[in-house]
Formats: C-alpha cells, sequence, structure tokens
C-alpha cells in the first residue's frame, strides 16, 4: 500500500478558467448590452492605493482642531462710544463641556468691518458663558456694533512692560471612529454540469428569482457567473464605501447573537461634517464654481481636488467651463499635463477633464456610481444630480503622526491573513476531496472592509 503524505490546509478543485471554456456552437464572448453597467469606487481606490489594512473591527483615526479659532457673539452688542469698550459673551459653541474656552486676555480682535480691540478683562462668574471686555486701542476709537452670532477673529496680542505670560493653550484634537462591514456573496454549479461541458450552467436551489439568482435556465456559465459575483461584491462594496451609514451595534443577528456593524461611507460623513451646496439645474454658471471655490478656501483646502461628479452634474459643470471660455477667448489645450496643468493661469483638456481656476486644479470624471440605475440611479434619485468636490492630500495623524491619505478604504488583516477579498470553494463535486454531501461544487466570497475619510470638513457635495 502507497504511503499518503501528510497534508495540511483544506482541499478545494480549481476555479474553471475562462481559458478552458470551449463551445463551437455558441459565440466565445457575452455581448455587453449594458456596457459594464456602473463603475466601481471600490476599485478606483484599489488602484490608486488608498487601501490599508486594520487589525480592529473599530478603527479610528484624529484630526487636529483650528490652531487660531474664532467666536462668535452670543447676544446683540450696542456700538460703544468713542473710546468705551464692550462685553461680549462668547456663543456656547465656543465653550467646551468643561467651560473652557481660547480667548485670552491680551487678544488683539478683529470686527468684519475692519476694526479692531484688545480684550482686556474676562469674566467667568457664570462659567458657561465667558463674558470678554474689549476695549479700543485710543481714547478716540470707537468699537462697532455686534449681530447674535457674529463672527470675531484673533489676529495679534499686545502686553503692557512687566506683565506675567498669557495662559497655555491645549491643542485640540477630534477622534473620528469607523467600522469594517462583513459582505458576502456566493455562487454554485452543480455536480452534472462538471462532467457535461467545460462552459455550463450556473445554479441554485429550486425557487430562486431569475434576476436575483441564476437559476439552471440554460442562459448563463459558470464563468460568466464568477465575473458577475466578483462584480455584485464590488458593486457591495462601493455602495458600502459610499452610502454607508454607521451602524452603533445594536443592530443584532438573530440567527448569531452577534451586532452587525456597518460602515459610514463618504456621502452621508459629508452630509454629517462636510459643507453642501444646491443648484437649479440648467442654470450653473462660472460664478458657482468660483463660489465652490471660496467655500474650499474657508476649510484651508488644497489645490488639487478630485471631482466625482454625475452624468447631470458634468453637463451642468461643463456649461459652466465652456462660456467661460468662449468669452476669455481661452485656447483649449489637448495635453496640459507637461508642465503641471499648463504655463497659463488657466487650461482645460479638450475632454473637460481638468481644469484649472483661481489657482485651484478641478481633476473630475463622470462618476456613473451616482447615475448607475441598478443602485443610486434609480428614477427620481437625487444622487443623479450629485456633484462631490474631495480635495487630494496627504494628512498627517496629529496623535500617531503616520502620513495617510485623506480618503481610502479599511480592510482586516493580521498576521498574515487577510480579509480584504476572500474566495474559497466547498465542494462535494469534482476533483479533490469532498467536504459536503451535497452534489454541488460551491464558491464563496467574502470580505470585510470599511470607509476611511479625513479632513471631511474641507470636502463639498453639490446636488439639485
Amino acid at each position: 500500500m502507497a504511503n499518503i503524505p501528510a497534508v495540511a490546509g483544506n482541499f478545494q478543485s480549481n476555479i474553471v478558467s475562462a481559458f478552458d471554456v470551449v463551445k463551437p456552437e455558441i459565440l466565445s464572448k457575452m455581448f455587453k448590452r449594458y456596457n459594464d453597467q456602473g463603475l466601481s469606487w471600490f476599485l478606483t481606490l484599489n488602484q490608486l492605493g488608498f487601501l490599508k489594512p486594520v487589525s480592529n473591527q473599530i478603527y479610528s483615526h484624529y484630526e487636529d482642531d483650528l490652531k487660531n479659532p474664532t467666536f462668535l457673539s452670543r447676544g446683540i452688542v450696542a456700538q460703544p462710544a468713542a473710546g468705551a469698550s464692550m462685553d461680549v459673551i462668547l456663543a456656547a459653541v465656543n465653550v467646551d463641556t468643561n467651560n473652557g474656552f481660547y480667548p485670552r486676555l491680551g487678544d488683539m480682535v478683529y470686527f468684519k468691518g475692519g476694526q479692531t480691540g484688545i480684550i482686556t478683562a474676562i469674566d467667568v462668574t457664570t462659567p458657561a458663558q465667558p463674558e470678554l471686555t474689549i476695549s479700543p486701542v485710543s481714547a478716540t476709537y470707537q468699537l462697532p456694533a455686534l449681530a447674535a452670532n457674529e463672527e470675531v477673529s484673533i489676529f495679534s496680542g499686545a502686553f503692557s512692560e512687566g506683565s506675567g505670560q498669557p495662559k497655555g493653550v491645549v491643542p485640540g484634537a477630534i477622534k473620528r471612529t469607523n467600522y469594517t462591514q462583513i459582505i458576502k456573496e456566493t455562487m454554485g454549479v452543480t455536480g452534472s454540469q462538471l462532467t457535461t461541458q467545460t462552459w455550463f450552467d450556473g445554479w441554485v436551489p429550486a425557487g430562486g428569482i431569475e434576476g436575483a439568482t441564476q437559476t439552471a435556465s440554460g442562459d448563463s456559465w459558470y464563468n460568466i457567473n464568477f465575473a458577475d459575483a466578483e462584480f455584485r461584491m464590488a458593486l457591495k462594496t462601493s455602495g458600502a464605501l459610499l452610502f454607508g451609514e454607521a451602524g452603533d451595534a445594536s443592530l443584532i443577528d438573530p440567527l448569531t447573537g452577534e451586532p452587525i456593524y456597518t460602515t459610514q461611507g463618504l456621502i452621508p460623513e459629508i452630509k454629517r461634517i462636510g459643507m453642501q451646496e444646491s443648484y437649479t439645474p440648467g442654470s450653473t454658471s462660472l460664478a458657482d464654481v468660483d463660489t465652490y471655490n471660496r467655500l474650499l478656501d474657508t476649510q484651508y483646502a488644497g489645490d488639487f481636488v478630485m471631482g466625482l461628479f454625475s452624468r447631470a452634474y458634468t453637463t451642468e459643470f461643463e456649461n459652466a467651463l465652456s462660456a467661460f471660455l468662449a468669452n476669455t477667448n481661452i485656447n483649449y489645450v489637448e495635453s496640459q499635463m507637461e508642465a503641471k496643468y499648463g504655463r497659463q493661469g488657466k487650461s482645460i483638456c479638450t475632454d473637460f477633464n481638468s481644469v484649472k481656476r483661481g489657482a485651484r486644479t478641478f481633476m473630475y470624471q463622470t462618476f456613473m456610481e451616482f447615475s448607475n440605475r441598478q443602485t443610486f440611479g434609480i428614477a427620481g434619485s437625487v444622487a443623479q444630480t450629485y456633484g462631490v468636490f474631495v480635495p487630494m492630500v496627504t494628512k498627517k495623524d496629529p496623535k500617531s503622526l503616520q502620513l495617510t491619505d485623506n480618503i481610502g478604504a479599511r480592510y482586516k488583516e493580521k498576521n498574515g491573513y487577510s480579509r480584504k477579498m476572500e474566495i474559497w470553494s466547498v465542494n462535494g463535486a469534482g476533483p479533490g476531496l469532498k467536504v459536503t454531501d451535497l452534489d454541488m461544487n460551491f464558491t464563496y466570497m467574502r470580505s470585510e472592509i470599511g470607509a476611511h475619510q479625513m479632513g471631511v470638513n474641507q470636502m463639498l457635495l453639490v446636488s439639485a
């Protein structure tokens, strides 16, 4: 009797390769009457190299706060007489849970009308409502009136000779948390089909609904089903990374008793802490683009912005640019990538994929995820009007000090085991050891992945 070598791991049969498919009486390629049926945000992030591993299902990062924040007046303050001071109570948003606040004695402040003053006293008799006494710098200078919630900034500081040091400042950091989400897909084929032909029907148990799951109708093939299963996995993953809402572990699986975690996608996160603007279809102008530019400036966004535009918003954006180019006699530039977007201050590719405006470069594409009629582009969906502006920057986590891209995804991985995309077979038919009594060959897919976005306050979502 021959010796049987020791083995480790599970047996599995090989997945049939498309190169082995031979059926001369039928054309060997599936005609794509719906083209690729939508692009994939997940695959885009993967191609850009924006996917990174994490070892925990719950992951987080820190974002620094403004280093010199402004403050708001809680109520209306009447204009004082020339040379007189004014008392300003800080708005609730400028006082933290420990009744801490940023303005200090000696800070010089700037009002929107161009006037300036200096903080000469701070009354904390009511800890949650600090009152600042702001004085003019001369006896003839008159401070302005303030409206409720009017913004005031701090631009300098002034102290007398022999005075002490101002109070110290503790830099602020905000913790952002997200979750990985488990996504699954399954494909099966009967043992009989494994021996009938290499191009064989997909199969699921009786009761499957065609269009929802493949049935043995003779109209589908294993290798095509494998590609379709991967497509559905990418679609589910992209959907989670774009539109997923973070769960709080309160949703419990009735079969396992374990919580079902869901990840917070890009769009809900922008709606939560980013910027939003609306537009009227057919009326977008260059002035709107300039408004978006100024909004990005308010959050100190970088000079390179990626645009993810629905088909409808691509038309809006390009119509605005077309009018701009026609009125300013700027020529189309066939390739403006050679010298970092051209030597001129404004240049644009013939396919409208990149334009420089106000020293900021907008690189955009028609993002078919928003227009996909199988997912977010269903009839009447607001996503069909979306335009998303994402500054492309690398940020440093103020706690870990690690550099990371401001958008991407995180997948579970530890000690060489990755759950980015697992594919395996469980066989009761086909070559190799059988591990089930069913006359079936199953291929399973599983992924555990979550969205990652930093500095979302710099991102802008426009919609009709």
